[in-house]
């Protein structure tokens, strides 16, 4: 049953570049099928197997909110009730909180107005400082509760405050008591296991693997929004419980209302039936109500997901960094081979499908966070969505091919956003063109038109000396950058630093712009900036990749003549 599923991860693995993979598949109230495959650690050719444990990320988010939720059915909090009625240590800041409070739900869906947390670096220390101290310091909204959803880790810390609080020790502890025993999840916690598999990021500069040391939690215990480490197999067993209204062998974690609750839609994002469940992201994939969880690190990337009404699910942990590809084109074959429906992507059928009109939603896009760009385009008969940036390892991007159910509906087939459900909003004089979808409840804003041939073609004739001045879209939002250019060989830069560099290994030649520099950011210490800029139309443009301890980000940079 299984045998094509693992003709794909073998063939998924060879492209892209992944060092190791575990799965595992659900049924009802039985793991169907687990493995491993590559290797837990590339020096050493330590095998993957599915009792090796991976750091999980984000996937901790549904694991901490089933151990919060108890404390619901004890009756302790309301899902509206404003969270500072609750919390003791900390306050969130919230200039609208008397009209407008952070509830507890909009912790839950991001929907509370506090913003991504690389938004604004965290407070450094040579010590990790209490939990409550750093949320004390970080839990302040920059927009309206209720506004807008925008992934917020700072929330879900706050919810695993919550939960050591209500049991008057600390979270980790309670949630090992009475979600990670019950549940036989005897692999799974905060402390890094000695059998870890190795994490890598994989350079689009040079195409090595670099095994970065795992950067420390800037607080203690590690803060509730992604510091577990576990296994397939307990995920599985997590899976089991959620899919069988909270029993596993016998043991209620959950009532099943409870359980159905969490995975109910409690925040849309977008025109579709999809966003944010409790703890779960929720979207109705293929007419099917799908709950999943990703999880995105330097150097792993994880998905937990389910069928709740066919009762089938797919844990998938890999140790690399930015393989959001590799884990949606796995997870979602993995789940529709479960469901008897999994077919190979043919792309002759995806030519034959009736003519639409792309004319409303061509164009790049940007993410509401991560700063993730998407080219909507139509070419050869198809229309392309090709995601470049934080979530795809690969310098040109990843495609995922646009099946249209309906005029402002497309199924992706392939890429990054691969069983799912994209929902547009076309522009209509007045507003720009949107679309949501993919593992987050992401919503993507047009920029403009895709580029032209003339803007990614190189002025190779271009004289480049002289003083240039723009930006670079990090992750941190659009940062100012300057580069004084003397002469082919050397040049000055300023950028994710006040202090200016000298350009090694310099190049200016017939239109390319090549070099590095070494800076420093508070919060995220020393790393180095690679130039990759191309004259273009009287602009220098390109990426500039920043690599250190959190891996390596390409970010999109446009420069013109000061």
């Amino acid at each position: 049953m299984f045998d094509k599923l693992e003709q794909l991860i073998h063939s998924e693995l060879e492209r892209s570049g992944v060092p190791g993979l575990a799965i595992a598949l659900v049924k009802d109230e039985d793991v169907v099928w687990s493995h491993g495959f590559g290797y837990a650690d590339l020096q050493k050719k330590r095998p993957v197997t599915p009792s090796v444990p991976f750091s999980i990320q984000s996937v901790t988010k549904p694991v901490v909110t089933t151990a919060f939720m108890q404390w619901h059915e004890r009756g302790r909090f309301l899902l509206d009730d404003p969270v500072n009625n609750h919390l003791i240590d900390v306050q969130v800041e919230n200039e609208w909180e008397a009209s407008n409070p952070v509830t507890i739900r909009r912790l839950l869906t991001h929907t509370s107005g506090l913003p991504v947390d690389v938004e604004a670096a965290p407070p450094t220390s040579e010590t990790a400082v209490p939990l409550s101290a750093y949320l004390a310091d970080v839990a302040k909204t920059v927009r309206p509760p209720g506004a807008d959803m925008v992934y917020a880790n700072w929330g879900y810390d706050l919810i695993g405050l919550l939960v050591g609080q209500f049991a008057d020790q600390s979270y980790e502890e309670y949630l090992r008591q009475h979600v990670l025993e019950p549940l036989d999840m005897t692999s799974t916690g905060i402390e890094e296991p000695p059998d870890v598999a190795k994490g890598y990021f994989l350079s689009a500069l040079d195409g090595r693997h670099y095994a970065p040391e795992p950067m420390t939690w800037p607080t203690q215990p590690p803060r509730p929004c992604g510091s577990l480490y576990s296994t397939v197999e307990d995920l599985a067993r997590f899976l089991i419980a959620h899919l069988n209204g909270g029993l596993y062998k016998e043991r209620q974690i959950l009532s099943a209302q409870t359980v159905d609750q969490m995975h109910s839609l409690q925040a849309r994002c977008g025109p579709l039936d999809s966003g944010m469940g409790l703890g779960f992201r929720v979207d109705n994939a293929s007419g099917r109500r799908l709950i999943c969880h990703g999880g995105d690190g330097t150097t792993f990337t994880a998905f937990i997901g389910a069928y709740p009404e066919e009762k089938v699910g797919a844990v998938v942990l890999i140790n690399m960094g930015r393989a959001q590809t590799t884990r949606s084109v796995v997870a979602n074959a993995a789940l529709r081979t479960l469901l008897g429906d999994y077919h190979a992507l043919d792309l002759a059928d995806l030519r034959r499908q009736a003519d639409a009109d792309w004319s409303g939603i061509a164009g790049r896009y940007v993410s509401n966070y991560w700063s993730i760009d998407a080219t909507i385009s139509a070419a050869d008969g198809l229309a392309v969505a090709n995601v470049e940036g934080a979530i795809v390892a690969t310098e040109g991007g990843e495609r995922s091919y646009l099946e249209f159910q309906e005029p402002n509906v497309a199924r992706a087939h392939g890429g990054p956003f691969d069983g799912f459900d994209l929902g547009f909003e076309p522009g209509d004089g007045n507003t720009a063109p949107r679309f949501y979808g993919g593992l987050y409840a992401t919503r993507y804003d047009w920029q403009g038109e895709a580029p032209s041939a003339s803007e990614l073609s190189v002025d190779v004739t271009a004289d480049v000396v002289g003083e240039w001045s723009g930006s670079v879209a990090s992750p941190l939002g659009p940062l100012p950058m300057t580069l004084g250019i003397s002469d082919a060989q050397s040049a000055i830069v300023t950028t994710l630093s006040v202090a200016k560099e000298p350009v090694a290994e310099f190049s200016a030649k017939k239109g390319h712009v090549h070099g590095s520099a070494q800076v420093s950011l508070p919060g995220f210490g020393e790393f180095d900036i690679f130039l990759r800029l191309r004259a273009s139309q009287g602009k220098l443009v390109g990426r500039v990749y920043a690599r250190g301890a959190f891996g390596e980000v390409p970010m999109r940079a446009e420069l013109i003549r000061m």
